[in-house]
């Protein structure tokens, strides 16, 4: 939770373009055809960016390594995606406002930054390096809501 922490608190106090929260999320089912609707979880982000036109929801990370090997190849950790796809999914956006979904990882040995359109949404991965000057890590983090 220090990661988390340490990013939702530099966005409540370093920009003032976004509104900064952590918000729930229920899952959209239209209807429930037997079961009780409170066996499912309840869905929390990290962290909530949003103004008037945009919502961001940032997801954060904090491993060893960001991303596994797989076939001798570096890939994303699929249980991230699939975690953040369900918050852009599920999440309240009654104005219709610009959803983006983002990871965030600390930077291990490389930076990462990928981003793709998927459906109606963004969905971005991204790392900051921690060992670097403030001055770096701010911009940093600056950038990854731009």
């Amino acid at each position: 939770y220090v990661f988390e922490n340490f990013v939702r608190n530099f966005y409540k106090k370093e920009q003032n373009k976004y509104s900064v929260s952590r918000e729930d999320i229920y899952w959209k089912f239209n209807v429930i055809i037997e079961g009780d609707k409170g066996y499912l979880p309840k869905m929390q982000t990290d962290i909530t960016l949003e103004n008037n036109s945009d919502k961001i929801i940032i997801d954060t990370k904090y491993y060893k390594e960001a991303l596994n090997i797989n076939y001798n190849r570096e890939k994303f950790k699929s249980d991230n995606l699939y975690q953040l796809y369900s918050y852009l999914g599920n999440i309240k956006n009654q104005k219709n406002k610009k959803l983006t979904g983002v990871l965030i990882y600390p930077e291990i040995d490389k930076e990462v930054n990928f981003s793709g359109k998927f459906g109606a949404f963004e969905m971005r991965v991204k790392t900051v390096n921690l060992n670097s000057k403030w001055e770096n890590i701010h911009n940093r983090l600056i950038e990854i809501i731009l």
